[in-house]
């Protein structure tokens, strides 16, 4: 046997370790809250794995190899039946979710729109009058806790404080920690239905806004106060609508309405992505691709401003804070996010293209689109590698990199050990052992359809105190926890495809162009061992460090970021 071998075999796991960890995978992908312990106790058996795979001794994955299928199947059976979202299928009824510390753990487009609600933050945003909110958080309080019944009924007040408005609410089983669902009477006015309303019936805009309230239970005499006119002018308005609909009573006319909210189809896509009240809505806009498949995106700050690019990474957010978003418009800078299939509706890749190289053709595409100079680029996390292949392949698009909390191509096992265990773990997996990552991922993603995102926040940052910092507050944990769509499966070959492909021509391409690192030393992905290898090996790049800062960096350090942008639009 040769000696590096007799090494490895030294080295490998041995068969109890691996069946323990084995059992702690079958574990996570039946119970998604033992993810954490799977977590926890990876590092041991996988070390020594990535040395020898590395090395080309795939000896130590037969034990692991032999359950890919099982896990695989196991995996599909549980996401497509114990792990629907809690608000799957309310869709026009305001309704959202909330945890025993009283925050948001989730809510719907309608419950966004209608009711003011904002993921990660409590009843008091909600647009309900101080007395009903305090009686609400009362009666959840109560059913938390276990002295109310598990189900309640309350009546209020809607928004503007005059209709009647009802609110069920239950306990929502099966979750590490206690849950309430509220469902509301308030309902969500699709942005369609007024064509819909003018082609069918010839209805004006006035008769819409008219009949809108009414389906919303307000009386004439409020419509006409909330519309400024008189209410013989409403009683007029009813009777033409009542005319062109040829109903002959209200009560009908309502039912009318409500049948019509269901025939418009709920899209997604279409929602604003809107994170605070102090936000501005953003709408996706859409071009086709030469193939014809469909690209949407995003334009943050100034529409008509300087153009430059931002990245999202995978698993993190397309919008930028409030302030952020502000600033860019106030500097005149007009940014544009491409959004990633599933998010939106953008089409996935033609079947069986390679999902990296893709996204960067449609990227240059849209840039194509858009403008014709080159235009910086700013990235969060792995997107600086996605810029790097971006400037490789279409070297006319990029005028600078400005990547924050950005990473470099890894060479050798060893630098995954330091990095912190969570990002260990998934990184690891997607370069040494692939066939596990869905367990992971789909675990993490039960966790979050079930409204645990902060949680997981939590426990993923537990060991970067700046980046626990940001996840704490409200209007970052929103934008971290925006739904995103996409599948696990998809997100696994991405990864997967990123870990195998050979970045050095891409990294060695930039050295024609600007490159910016802003890098903080509590980086969970990139601590201060791997930085300064970075820094080290490739001396070409401005690297810029933050002590009180990790891989969330671009959330609290953008007015550095932009002010590179400004330097370089």
């Amino acid at each position: 046997m040769p000696e590096q071998a007799r090494r490895h075999l030294a080295v490998l796991p041995t068969p109890d370790e691996a069946e323990s960890l084995i059992d702690l995978i079958y574990d996570a992908a039946i119970d998604p809250d033992r993810l954490g312990t799977l977590i926890d106790n990876w590092e041991p058996v996988m070390a020594p794995l990535r040395q020898a795979i590395h090395d080309g001794d795939l000896r130590g994955l037969q034990p692991f190899d032999r359950h890919a299928v099982r896990l695989r199947r196991l995996i599909d059976q549980h996401s497509g039946s114990a792990t629907s979202p809690a608000l799957a299928g309310i869709e026009r009824a305001a309704a959202f979710v909330i945890g025993s510390d009283m925050l948001l753990t989730t809510a719907n487009a309608a419950a966004a729109r209608v009711l003011g609600a904002v993921v990660g933050e409590g009843l008091e945003r909600l647009k309900l009058e101080p007395a009903e909110r305090e009686r609400l958080r009362t009666r959840i309080h109560g059913i938390i806790a276990g002295t109310e019944d598990t189900t309640a009924i309350l009546r209020g007040h809607g928004p503007e404080g005059e209709r009647g408005i009802l609110l069920a609410l239950r306990l929502l089983p099966g979750s590490s920690e206690p849950r309430v669902l509220v469902i509301t009477s308030e309902l969500d006015w699709p942005a369609d239905l007024p064509d819909m309303l003018r082609e069918a019936f010839g209805l004006t805009p006035a008769e819409t806004d008219v009949l809108r309230e009414l389906s919303q239970g307000a009386a004439l005499p409020d419509i006409a106060i909330a519309r400024g006119r008189s209410v013989e002018t409403v009683r007029a308005q009813l009777k033409s609508i009542m005319g062109k609909t040829e109903i002959r009573s209200q009560a009908e006319l309502v039912r009318l309405t409500l049948s019509m909210l269901q025939m418009v189809p709920v899209n997604p896509s279409s929602t604003p992505l809107r994170f605070s009240e102090t936000d501005q809505a953003v709408q996706p806009r859409r071009m086709r691709l030469s193939d014809g498949r469909r690209l949407d995106y995003l334009i943050l700050g100034d529409p008509g401003g300087r153009p430059c690019l931002f990245l999202a990474p995978l698993l993190g957010p397309t919008r930028w804070p409030a302030a952020a978003e502000s600033t860019a418009a106030r500097q005149g800078l007009c940014v544009i996010v491409p959004l990633r299939a599933g998010q939106g509706e953008t089409d996935p890749p033609p079947p069986y293209a390679d999902p990296v190289r893709q996204f960067v053709h449609d990227v240059a595409a849209l840039l194509e689109h858009l403008v014709r100079e080159p235009v910086p680029v700013l990235t969060m996390g792995d997107e600086s590698l996605i810029a790097m292949a971006l400037h490789r392949a279409h070297p006319r698009r990029s005028g600078a990199l400005i990547a924050c909390g950005g990473t470099l191509p890894l060479s050798s096992p060893e630098q995954f050990t330091p990095m912190h265990k969570w990002h260990r773990a998934m990184l690891g997996a997607a370069r040494y052992t692939p066939h596990l990552l869905p367990v992971l991922l789909e675990a993490a993603a039960v966790r979050l359809r079930r409204g645990e995102g902060r949680q997981i926040l939590r426990e993923v940052y537990a060991e970067s105190s700046a980046d626990l910092a940001l996840v704490e507050d409200p209007e970052i944990a929103a934008l971290l926890l925006a739904p995103r769509g996409g599948s696990t499966v998809a997100l696994a070959h991405e990864m997967t495809r990123r870990s195998a492909m050979d970045w050095r021509p891409s990294l060695a391409s930039l050295r024609d162009l600007p490159v910016h690192f802003l890098s903080g030393l509590q980086d969970p992905q990139v601590p201060p061992e791997i930085l300064a290898q970075f820094q080290r090996d490739h001396p070409w790049i401005e690297f810029r460090a933050y002590d009180d800062a990790g891989q969330l960096l671009f959330l609290s350090k953008w007015p550095d970021a932009l002010d590179l942008l400004n330097l370089y639009a």
